[in-house]
């Protein structure tokens, strides 16, 4: 993310320009218009994706409110270690290493979201600085392999629609 900085902010505000200027967003009513949903969808299990939610969500978090003047409501939907395990997807031996990558973003996540962190600001390439005085997230997802009433889901694809029905669903609330 340090390293492609740039290219990562243009092509959020790229998308996002691209939302305000169509006309379906034009023909939406003007209360509609004031705020935005963005969806950060990421593992908690390691690699790029979870190196970098939380930068994701205060950068996509700065942009829209600052460069579009909207209210941005930046959601996340985090993929759990068993998402993965059981899937075919991760072998056996990796599955200790998932769960202590998930541990550690988890615990991150923790520590960003409490109204009453005074977090200093995130200082990134060329002088871009992003306050952390906001939560990253208006609300957050955690998608694991078992439903409330137990069932178990061990087809990656069948997770996949699952965090797709939840996103949906939040979509279609009066609430949102």
């Amino acid at each position: 993310l340090f390293v492609h900085s740039d290219a990562v902010i243009r092509r959020i505000e790229d998308q996002l320009r691209e939302i305000f200027s169509s006309d379906v967003f034009f023909d939406l009513p003007e209360h509609y218009r004031s705020a935005v949903n963005i969806y950060v969808v990421s593992s908690t299990c390691g690699g790029t994706g979870t190196g970098m939610f939380l930068d994701l969500a205060y950068i996509t978090r700065h942009i829209v409110a600052n460069r579009f003047n909207k209210e941005p409501w930046v959601r996340a939907l985090l993929l759990l270690p068993s998402a993965f395990l059981g899937t075919g997807q991760v072998t056996d031996q990796n599955a200790q290493n998932l769960r202590a990558n998930a541990f550690g973003a988890l615990t991150e996540l923790d520590y960003a979201m409490p109204k009453n962190a005074r977090l200093a600001p995130l200082q990134y390439p060329q002088g871009f600085e992003v306050s952390r005085a906001e939560e990253p997230f208006k609300s957050c997802y955690l998608v694991g392999n078992q439903a409330a009433a137990g069932a178990m889901f061990n087809d990656f694809e069948d997770l996949q629609e699952r965090s797709a029905v939840h996103i949906q669903i939040e979509l279609a609330s009066p609430l949102s």
